[in-house]
C-alpha cells in the first residue's frame, strides 16, 4: 500500500470511527445534541437537525473520497447509493412541488414503478453474484447507484 493509499485510509477509517461513535451509539448522539456550547438544553428538533446535520457533513466528506464510477467495496458502493438517492429526492421534491391533479399522481406512479423496475433490473444483473455475499451486495449497491444517477439526470431534463 502506497503512502498515499495508507493516508487516505487512515483519513476514512478515522471519519468512520467517528461516525461510528457519534451515530451507532445513540447515547452518545444524544448526548452531544442535548448540550449547546454552554451545556443548556436544545429543543428535541434542534436536537434532530443537529445530527442530521453533523450526519451530511460527515457523509459529504466521505463521499467525496470515493470514485462512485469505481466503488472498491459494498461500503463504498452503499454510500455512492445513498447520495444518488439524495440527489434523486432532491430533484423529485422540486418537481413535484410544481405539479398537481393529475400530472402530480402520475410522477408518483412513475417514481414508485421505476424504483421497483430499478431494484428488480439490478437484482437480474447480478444474479451471478448472489447478495449474500460482499461482491453480490457491492455490485447492487453500484447498479443501483448508477441506474439513480441516470434517473435524477432524466428527471432534471
Amino acid at each position: 500500500m502506497t503512502t498515499s493509499s495508507l493516508n487516505k485510509f487512515l483519513s476514512v477509517f478515522s471519519l468512520a470511527s467517528i461516525a461510528a461513535t457519534i451515530f451507532v451509539d445513540p447515547a452518545s448522539a444524544e448526548s452531544l445534541a442535548r448540550y449547546n456550547t454552554e451545556s443548556t438544553y436544545v429543543s428535541d428538533k434542534a436536537q434532530s437537525f443537529l445530527r442530521d446535520s453533523r450526519k451530511n457533513q460527515l457523509d459529504q466528506t466521505l463521499i467525496s473520497q470515493i470514485n462512485c464510477e469505481d466503488p472498491k467495496n459494498v461500503a463504498d458502493a452503499n454510500a455512492c447509493l445513498g447520495e444518488a438517492d439524495r440527489e434523486l429526492n432532491q430533484t423529485y421534491k422540486q418537481i413535484i412541488r410544481d405539479l398537481s391533479g393529475e400530472d402530480r399522481k402520475k410522477l408518483i406512479t412513475a417514481e414508485q414503478s421505476w424504483i421497483k423496475y430499478r431494484d428488480t433490473n439490478c437484482a437480474f444483473r447480478i444474479r451471478d453474484f448472489p447478495l449474500s455475499t460482499s461482491m453480490g451486495r457491492q455490485f447492487y449497491f453500484f447498479c443501483q447507484a448508477r441506474m439513480t444517477r441516470e434517473r435524477t439526470e432524466e428527471l432534471k431534463r
